[in-house]
């Protein structure tokens, strides 16, 4: 709506390319209210949708969310690494005891 209002204070006129509704004059306001309206109530209904999936994929034991680049085993290595790190051991110390082979 800001925007919109900032466009219309710099002279523009605003139109709907695919219905062709007109956001000039005393109805613009009502069309742009009734859109921003539609708008405010998709988002909210898109952000209950994923919770809902988030919940069902959760409860069924699933994943949620991107996969992980890296697989488990080297998942656990990197751990130890960075375990071994924060207890004062070297970098290649560290990857040398991590037996890291460019996975």
């Amino acid at each position: 709506m800001n925007l919109v209002n900032e466009l219309q204070q710099g002279g523009c006129e605003l139109e709907t390319i695919a219905d062709g509704f007109s956001f000039g004059g005393p109805g613009g306001e009502i069309v742009l209210a009734v859109l921003a309206w539609a708008a405010q109530i998709e988002r909210a209904s898109i952000g209950e949708r994923i919770a809902a999936a988030r919940t069902r994929v959760e409860a069924s034991g699933g994943h949620w969310g991107r996969p992980r680049r890296v697989g488990d085993a080297l998942a656990i290595k990197v751990r130890k690494a960075e375990s071994r790190r924060a207890f004062g051991t070297s970098d290649r110390n560290c990857s040398q005891n991590s037996a890291f082979d460019g996975q």
